[in-house]
């Protein structure tokens, strides 16, 4: 499994939200003929941005209802929230709970001394 899908996976706790979560993602793959997860990782984040405003626009064009818009679009952005830092920042897990955080590298560093997340 693609490392970015299983972080992916992990930071969402809901089966039923992972669903319909992943869902949304594999359809905006589909949509703009992406082959993986990995390449919304790797894309410019300008692009990305871009790609997303485009497909909001084609759904409210399709006149999709506004939760029908905003499902995909959160899928989107917790997939971006977990795996791609942007600016130097570095994805860190808090162990407490799981989710994933962006942070500057010295201060991952100064959370995992302090055990409050993990690698």
């Amino acid at each position: 499994m693609q490392r970015s899908l299983l972080l992916f996976k992990n930071s969402i706790h809901s089966k039923e939200t992972l669903r319909v979560y992943q869902y949304s993602l594999d359809k905006f793959l589909q949509y703009f003929k992406l082959r993986d997860y990995e390449s919304l990782v790797t894309m410019d984040s300008n692009m990305l941005q871009r790609m997303i405003e485009d497909y909001v626009m084609e759904k409210k064009s399709q006149n999709k209802a506004r939760s029908t818009i905003k499902t995909p679009v959160s899928a989107l952005e917790l997939f971006c929230d977990t795996i791609i830092c942007l600016n130097d920042f570095i994805p860190i897990q808090k162990k407490s709970t799981d989710d994933f955080v962006c942070v500057k590298p010295q201060t991952a560093e100064k959370l995992m001394e302090r055990g409050w997340a993990i690698s």
